[in-house]
């Protein structure tokens, strides 16, 4: 089975900002199949982003917590 790569050539602030936006953060952190709902602080310490991770039909429903930025 063939591997697919793709680098991008970005700074790590354009990333931040990405990883930020809970409208698009299932799109580019792997695993994510979709947000259920983000603390309106997200991405502030302590605050969390609620997602489900898996392949269907074996999805679990869990969240990231950011700790420090």
């Amino acid at each position: 089975m063939a591997t697919a790569r793709a680098w991008f050539s970005v700074p790590p602030e354009r990333v931040f900002v990405t990883l930020s936006d809970p409208e698009i953060y299932a799109d580019w952190v792997v695993g994510s199949n979709s947000i259920r709902d983000a603390d309106a602080t997200w991405p502030a310490p302590g605050s969390r982003i609620y997602h489900r991770v898996g392949a269907r039909p074996l999805t679990v429903s869990g969240h990231t917590e950011v700790l420090e930025r």
